[in-house]
């Protein structure tokens, strides 16, 4: 709308260029990826090169810091009580980051009986 009522700037309009260019580019390399997993066999086998090595794809780094009974992050202030809290946060490139809590249950004997045992 500038445009009508000013002189047009030639940066903007080199700007204007490159972002239409840019969904072919993208459409271009989706053809390609398309093209690498066409058939089910190209399929299985990018699937095997991500299974046979999972950390190109999937990374994961564990987080520790200290929870107060409140909840609230007591890292920084020694004197506070707090909880000790680790969790694993995984990671698919840069794109996608998601933490949990890893558990582990035994099921061998334990401290605690069932009352019915």
């Amino acid at each position: 709308m500038l445009e009508m009522f000013a002189s047009p700037d030639p940066k903007k309009r080199e700007e204007y260029r490159k972002a239409e260019k840019k969904p072919a580019e993208v459409e271009q390399a989706l053809d390609k990826v398309r093209e690498q997993i066409a058939t089910p066999e190209h399929s299985l086998g990018y699937l095997e090169d991500i299974m046979n090595s999972p950390g190109d794809s999937l990374m994961m780094r564990s987080q520790s810091f200290c929870l107060n009974w409140k909840g609230v992050r007591v890292d920084d202030t020694p004197e506070s009580e707090g909880n000790d809290i680790t969790l694993a946060e995984f990671s698919v490139g840069e794109e996608l980051r998601r933490s949990a809590v890893l558990v582990v249950f035994s099921l061998g004997s334990s401290e605690y009986e069932h009352p019915s045992t």
